[in-house]
């Protein structure tokens, strides 16, 4: 367990641990490696776009041609604006200098146990599903194409200042290895 300045326990922060309170070498490896790690999806699935949609207008001449990049190109801008929707901008949260974060509002919290039973109908019914689906392939490469602007989108958010809301509290509350915080002021001692 790790413990703050003051002797306070630190909470993890998922993907981080406790390196957002050192905020050393191996915190900002962890960052650039989400970063790269986005930055590689973005690309295969824009790779993948571009093979999918120059396929399409290979097969056609003259003007249907540029009619089929010109859609492509409109799919390919309408899926960035779309992922950009997807990330929290809450304005109370955006004063206080909270990262956008994806975010779903008409998400229900799960029942609890909800997220085991998922696991186990995903393990027994998901290689049937692929092994039963010979389009599963091409279903996967035609996503590409619209959902090509989520890892881009993820990659551009994941530069922000703190990666999740958890690491921004957990900063507010606990501050950093440079620049602690006096939590006695705020009337919890240490335990």
């Amino acid at each position: 367990m790790a413990f703050d300045a003051h002797g306070y326990p630190l909470p993890e922060v998922k993907g981080l641990g406790t390196s957002w309170y050192e905020r050393d070498r191996g915190y900002f490896t962890r960052r650039m490696g989400w970063t790269l790690v986005f930055i590689a999806w973005g690309a295969i699935m824009v790779y993948l776009d571009f093979v999918v949609v120059s396929g399409i207008a290979s097969l056609y001449t003259s003007w249907v041609h540029y009619l089929v990049l010109g859609v492509g190109i409109a799919i390919f801008i309408g899926s960035l604006v779309w992922a950009y929707r997807q990330f929290n901008g809450v304005p109370e949260e955006k004063e206080a200098g909270c990262p956008r974060i994806l975010y779903n509002p008409r998400a229900r919290p799960l029942k609890p146990g909800t997220s085991k039973r998922m696991m186990r109908g995903a393990t027994l019914m998901g290689p049937m599903a692929v092994a039963g689906s010979a389009a599963a392939g091409l279903v996967a490469i035609v996503g590409a194409v619209f959902f090509a602007g989520l890892p881009i989108m993820m990659a551009v958010f994941s530069m922000q200042r703190y990666v999740s809301r958890a690491e921004f509290l957990a900063v507010q509350r606990y501050g950093t290895r440079n620049h602690p915080r006096d939590l006695v002021t705020q009337g919890s001692g240490p335990s």
